[in-house]
């Protein structure tokens, strides 16, 4: 009787795609001295009110926007550093024109008074580009919170956005200052590695 060596079919072969795959390990980039940077840069901004020294406010300006640069290019977010910048630009155009509404006010108020409508219309967009420079400042801000897990960013940006609407009242400038604050006090709770995302 002739027997044969083959194995019976209904024994299963080990497949070769049970293998484990590799799990990638995220890239970790060290933003410590980012992170200082951006705390530092947040000190110097709330010393722009101070007599004398206020200048160092600008200082304190031009070292936020590199750190929150850094931060956007090590999460592969283009729209974080965006958003920033045209809140800072706003802002600083805000700014002027609200300059701008205290020198043409002062020369009305001498005697010229047809230069109060001028001055009226400088303050309304000084008033519009606030809300502007805050509404991107939030977004900035919001995916930074989103990327990061520091929920702290989503915060100060929505009260930095209500204070700027409601700066027709004073309690504006005091939401305006916690917002300030607290996202002083989320880059100190920004972690010093973060996953490079391309």
């Amino acid at each position: 009787m002739d027997e044969t060596n083959s194995a019976p079919d209904n024994i299963p072969v080990a497949s070769q795609n049970n293998n484990p795959q590799p799990v990638a390990t995220p890239r970790l980039r060290d933003i410590s001295n980012v992170k200082s940077l951006a705390i530092f840069g947040c000190v110097l901004i709330s010393m722009s009110s101070v007599p004398k020294i206020g200048w160092v406010g600008l200082v304190g300006f031009i070292i936020l926007i590199f750190a929150v640069k850094k931060i956007a290019d090590t999460l592969g977010r283009k729209d974080i550093f965006k958003s920033y910048l045209i809140s800072s630009i706003c802002g600083r155009l805000g700014a002027g024109c609200f300059l701008s509404f205290a020198g043409i006010l002062a020369v009305a108020i001498v005697g010229a008074s047809q230069f109060f409508a001028v001055s009226m219309a400088a303050l309304a967009a000084a008033y519009v580009l606030a809300i502007v420079s805050a509404s991107f400042l939030k977004k900035s801000y919001g995916i930074i919170a989103a990327e990061t897990g520091v929920e702290l960013f989503k915060t100060a940006g929505t009260l930095y956005f209500i204070g700027s609407i409601m700066t027709i009242i004073l309690i504006g400038f005091v939401l305006q200052s916690i917002g300030s604050l607290l996202a002083l006090w989320a880059f100190i709770k920004l972690p010093n590695q973060l996953a490079v995302k391309n």
